[in-house]
């Protein structure tokens, strides 16, 4: 799975921008803030990227911290 599959994906467009931010609002938020701690990610926990005029999404697959796909049990 991508995240341009994922129903958990969150497109938000301020109003006269031509980008789209791009968020992941899984349920496990918990489990993606603990990731960012313990990898030292400082941007924001969740967020995935920038779409552009071209609605081009901005990762092919899905990020490590993905609770979904990423996570190894």
């Amino acid at each position: 799975m991508t995240c341009k599959e994922c129903p958990h994906k969150k497109i938000l467009t301020k109003y006269g921008n031509t980008t789209s931010s791009v968020y992941c609002e899984h349920p496990d938020q918990e489990y993606i803030v603990q990731y960012f701690d313990t990898h030292r990610i400082s941007k924001m926990p969740g967020f995935i990227g920038f779409i552009n005029s071209k609605r081009e999404f901005p990762i092919k697959k899905y990020p490590k911290w993905c609770p979904l796909c990423g996570r190894k049990e």
